[in-house]
């Protein structure tokens, strides 16, 4: 057992063929870089997964979120990021995850505790400036800004969170920084974005990248990021003049093309990363993944319906009254209704993001060579809480 293993909900087996001890065997034969001996090798990344491994592990926890009225979501949260970690290799060393399903838990119980405070506390100090006549108007109009902005710093506490819990080849990834430096860095762009009715969305994009990448870092080797927003802002504006006429699927495109160009104006050391995404291609996941999923959840809501509707055909008026046949006919659904939510979790997940995530590391490749023995461990292990806010607002994703 690590030293990370601590009393908690227990954490299921890992998926066959993966492990937790990091494998370090070279993709490549390493070779001679100069002075001191030091061997630079060609990293190659890989995704090992295969979908019926996913959907087997998946398919149990929808059976233990059921079970346990939702709650196990947390852990199995933790079980999807732990199985892409362990089944994505960079240089024929597995990722590691060391997140853990009880901190996530706890971090979800702590923001949402902290966020119902911190909204009540506006919406009566709103109510209390405007008055009765137009506080009303003054708290929703204050609603957009209040949660663009906490659903940035979610973003950026996930991420974080994410960060300092993979190691690779055993060295600990890290991420310096702080929640202050974030707001300062995206203060500006946010305004503008908010002001602009999101016209001005590309600046806060790059501005958040580069923040969350430039302070990312693999032990002693720091990533760098060196994207323009200037680069990607004709695109933008054509997608935000595209939202209401594709049904959104234009910001489907968007994080296809944001996430190529991300990729290609990121480096770690002296390796290069490259992407052959397609965009479209994306929006075909979404559009695709997004049916399938949403056919699956009515499907269940229609069963479910169908089967309370039969009872309540089938029983007679002289046994029962009115209330006790609609009450009756009920028991069915409100058995059911816990399964909704898992459902729809486990088909959104399957036919959206993780195809997504499959395509996105089939198609990134590793430009250059890295001294990978010059790697110093410079990182401590963390604990604490983990990133609830996002699961809160609802922005949670893998």
């Amino acid at each position: 057992m690590n030293d990370d293993a601590k009393p908690g909900w227990p954490e299921p087996a890992l998926p066959s063929g993966a492990s937790s001890v990091p494998d370090t065997s070279a993709t490549t034969d390493a070779a001679p870089a100069g002075d001191g001996g030091a061997r630079e090798a060609a990293l190659t990344l890989e995704f090992h997964g295969t979908r019926k491994q996913f959907r087997r592990m998946l398919g149990r926890d929808v059976l233990l979120m059921f079970m346990t009225l939702g709650i196990y979501w947390f852990w199995s949260r933790t079980n999807v990021r732990r199985f892409i970690w362990s089944h994505l290799s960079l240089g024929g060393s597995r990722l590691e995850y060391a997140g853990r399903g009880i901190e996530l838990f706890i971090g979800f119980v702590i923001a949402g505790t902290l966020l119902a405070i911190t909204f009540w506390g506006l919406q009566f100090l709103i109510l209390s400036l405007a008055g009765p006549r137009f506080g009303p108007v003054a708290w929703l109009l204050a609603l957009y800004p209040l949660f663009t902005i906490f659903g940035l710093l979610a973003i950026y506490r996930r991420h974080r969170y994410m960060v300092r819990r993979t190691s690779w080849r055993g060295i600990r990834c890290g991420m310096t920084g702080s929640t202050g430096g974030y707001i300062a860095k995206v203060a500006l762009p946010l305004v503008l974005t908010i002001l602009t009715l999101g016209l001005a969305y590309p600046l806060i994009t790059v501005a958040t990248q580069r923040y969350l990448i430039g302070n990312m870092s693999v032990g002693s080797e720091k990533f760098v990021y060196q994207g323009r927003a200037r680069d990607i802002f004709g695109r933008w504006i054509i997608c935000w003049l595209l939202i209401p006429f594709s049904g959104g699927l234009s910001l489907s495109w968007w994080k296809g093309f944001t996430s190529s160009y991300q990729l290609r104006k990121t480096s770690l050391g002296s390796l290069r990363f490259s992407s052959m995404l397609r965009p479209m291609h994306v929006v075909g996941i979404y559009f695709l993944g997004g049916l399938v999923a949403g056919l699956i959840v009515y499907g269940l809501v229609f069963l479910v319906s169908t089967i309370g509707f039969g009872i309540l055909s089938g029983l007679t008026t002289d046994d029962r009254n009115g209330f006790d046949q609609i009450l009756f006919s009920a028991v069915p659904l409100f058995l059911l209704i816990p399964l909704f939510g898992p459902v729809s979790y486990a088909a959104y997940l399957y036919f959206v993001d993780y195809k997504f995530v499959e395509y996105l590391f089939e198609t990134t490749a590793i430009v250059g060579t890295m001294d990978v023995e010059s790697i110093a461990q410079v990182h401590d292990r963390h604990h604490g809480p983990g990133d609830g806010l996002d699961a809160v607002l609802g922005v949670d994703g893998i």
